[in-house]
């Protein structure tokens, strides 16, 4: 839709896709109420938050670096469609991307958050 708008309306729009950004949203998550869950979910949970430790050390950006990205849409004369804030990312998106089914994109993110917990719909 968003391609629709910037074509037919002229409008310039940009997507801009950051990486993990150094905020207090991990905290956050420590506080989820465990007591509320099953036993499965909380085996996902924790192994999806294990993974995802894993996944965002060394590549946690600050939001200056994701600002910077920004500024540098917003001045371009011809922006980009997207632009990604991180080389990592960058390069999920390309293997994402890559697979026209969207299957590549399901699969990465099960081998990605998920290794190691069984997950009925897979």
């Amino acid at each position: 839709m968003l391609v629709f708008m910037k074509l037919v309306f002229l409008t310039r729009v940009t997507i801009i896709c950051p990486g993990p950004v150094d905020t207090k949203f991990g905290p956050s998550m420590a506080m989820f109420d465990q007591n509320e869950s099953d036993e499965e979910t909380m085996a996902i949970r924790k192994q999806y938050l294990k993974n995802l430790q894993q996944i965002i050390s060394g590549n946690i950006q600050t939001s200056q670096e994701v600002a910077k990205v920004i500024k540098e849409a917003i001045e371009a004369d011809k922006p980009n469609f997207r632009y990604y804030t991180s080389e990592k990312d960058l390069k999920d998106a390309r293997a994402k991307l890559a697979d026209t089914t969207g299957n590549a994109a399901i699969q990465f993110i099960n081998n990605t958050f998920f290794e190691g917990v069984k997950l009925s719909s897979l």
